[in-house]
């Protein structure tokens, strides 16, 4: 039987990656749709027939907790799966405490990874469900978010795998760990460099996206830009275009805009520096 998993991200290439790492068992192939919004993905799983869900918790429609919050309240016998930065782990975690069956970090995603991730998700939400139905008189809330704890031994996981072992992996003066990054894409090098020159493409729109922000004092969409860029960075292990995009996020956040220009400066060094590498392929190895 066909498994029908709902995918709520709005970056194009994290989309693309959990796309091609997502893989059914020839008893349980899966159907994948994906949606660039909170509502579209609202609409879809009030059509029904909805397995599980991988929800990015930062969305053009919808920021933070309250995302999780949003699905979780209407769709709770759904399991749901958050995708989180690598320096979003707090925010992860809380919606774990809140019901989210695990989370994962971009970034930190493989084929193993992902579809078992997927596979424990789906087994504990119908265990959970089996001992709500029978014991629902007996288990409040605060039980139930316990029981998500003691069993969510896969989170722990994920949570070990931090930045600082991709950090191991890079070489000085280069701006990504090019061995580590085609080991988490499967060692599909023809996808990963696939994924890297869309994800360069990307990135020169942001930065056009983000000088504009600047010049119009616009710190929500330099927050937003900035975020994106971290995110699709962290995936290909480009740490430290991904750092410098935490920096101007950050400012973004603030909302005052004073230094940003030496923090975008900063950035667009960062991805020249990655330019030059990608270009350099023959000579990687």
């Amino acid at each position: 039987m066909a498994l029908n998993i709902l995918l709520i991200e709005d970056n194009p290439i994290d989309s693309r990656i959990i796309s091609k790492l997502l893989i059914g068992k020839p008893e349980n192939p899966i159907h994948l749709t994906t949606s660039n919004l909170l509502s579209k993905g609202i609409s879809h799983l009030e059509q029904g027939n909805v397995d599980a869900v991988f929800l990015d918790l930062v969305l053009p429609d919808s920021n933070g907790i309250e995302t999780f919050i949003h699905v979780q309240s209407r769709f709770a016998t759904i399991p749901i799966i958050v995708l989180t930065g690598y320096n979003d782990e707090e925010l992860a975690l809380q919606a774990i405490r809140l019901g989210a069956q695990d989370y994962l970090v971009k970034g930190q995603i493989n084929r193993n990874i992902l579809n078992r991730s997927l596979s424990f998700a789906i087994e504990r939400k119908k265990a959970q469900e089996k001992v709500i139905e029978h014991f629902k008189t007996l288990i409040t809330k605060h039980n139930i978010a316990e029981l998500e704890q003691q069993d969510n031994t896969y989170e722990d996981i994920i949570y070990e795998n931090s930045t600082e072992e991709t950090d191991k992996h890079l070489p000085n003066n280069t701006p990504i760990a090019i061995q580590k990054a085609i080991e988490e894409f499967d060692n599909d090098e023809d996808f990963f460099f696939e994924v890297l020159e869309e994800f360069l493409q990307t990135v020169e729109k942001q930065i056009e996206q983000l000088h504009q922000a600047l010049a119009d004092n616009k710190a929500d969409i330099v927050k937003k830009e900035a975020h994106a860029i971290k995110g699709g960075a962290a995936n290909i292990t480009a740490m430290p275009l991904s750092q410098a995009a935490k920096i101007l996020e950050e400012i973004g956040k603030q909302g005052d805009l004073t230094n940003a220009h030496q923090s975008l400066d900063t950035l667009e060094k960062e991805f020249i520096a990655l330019c030059n590498f990608s270009k350099r392929k023959p000579d990687r190895y």
